[in-house]
């Protein structure tokens, strides 16, 4: 198969994707089942996440500007942003 760079890079993106998501499905099942409860599972694997990713965004916050944008937000602003990530992230 003969594919443009951007559509074979696509295609790998695509499968990695997959196979990260089959692996996490599989593993995910093991976990449930060893957990207290799925809520607490779930409660649990969603505040390791926000940790990391708060971790992740003040550490690097010298050399991106995604940390100054968030600081430009009104506090309406952030609540809305905050609620969006709870709805649709948590609750889903």
């Amino acid at each position: 198969m003969n594919l443009p760079m951007t559509q074979r890079a696509g295609l790998g993106l695509a499968l990695s994707a997959a196979t990260i998501s089959g692996f996490a499905v599989f593993l995910n099942g093991f976990a449930v089942r060893a957990a207290p409860g799925p809520l607490a599972f779930t409660t649990g694997k969603n505040a390791l996440a926000a940790v990391v990713l708060l971790t992740v965004l003040l550490l690097s916050s010298a050399r991106t500007t995604a940390l100054p944008t968030l600081r430009a937000l009104s506090r309406r602003q952030r609540l809305v942003l905050g609620y969006v990530g709870i709805i649709s992230g948590g609750l889903a």
